[in-house]
């Protein structure tokens, strides 16, 4: 990913996180945010160059919450053993419009149902090329059909 759409994915990225009620991170780790499987801390990974892929490293603070929540149903980016959660199988030529919605689709069901309001509203997000096939997200515009089925 070239530095500047690394520089647009990461300002997505902050506003995102800021959105969801983001504190300091623990262990290591830039950010935690608090989601239906206790708190996450993640990390943004930048590229030192364009042949370096993006990825996010994350981990939920408490294994036994985060195994209680997802059951057997653990999504593939999720450690069952460890508690971690990576976005680290990024192509280098991804988009950073393409790698935002893959973390934000991902994201969105974790996070607390209290916080949807603050996360729906993106309006910061603009540039949807490359995003044809699945934009805009709902005829509303929003991010709505993301939501964790209750």
């Amino acid at each position: 990913m070239k530095k500047k759409d690394v520089q647009t994915f990461r300002k997505w990225y902050d506003d995102l996180l800021a959105r969801a009620g983001s504190i300091a991170g623990q262990n290591g780790y830039q950010d935690r945010v608090y989601t239906v499987a206790g708190w996450l801390d993640l990390t943004l990974q930048e590229p030192e160059s364009c042949s370096r892929m993006l990825w996010i490293a994350g981990c939920f603070a408490d294994h036994k919450a985060m195994r209680a929540w997802f059951g057997e149903s653990l999504p593939d980016r999720a450690n069952r053993y460890s508690s971690k959660w990576n976005f680290q199988s990024w192509p280098c030529d991804i988009t950073p419009v393409r790698a935002f919605y893959e973390f934000y689709s991902e994201l969105f069901p974790l996070v607390p149902p209290h916080r949807h309001p603050f996360m729906k509203d993106c309006s910061f997000f603009t540039d949807t090329k490359g995003l044809e096939d699945i934009w805009p997200p709902s005829p509303s515009g929003s991010f709505q059909h993301l939501a964790l089925a209750q």
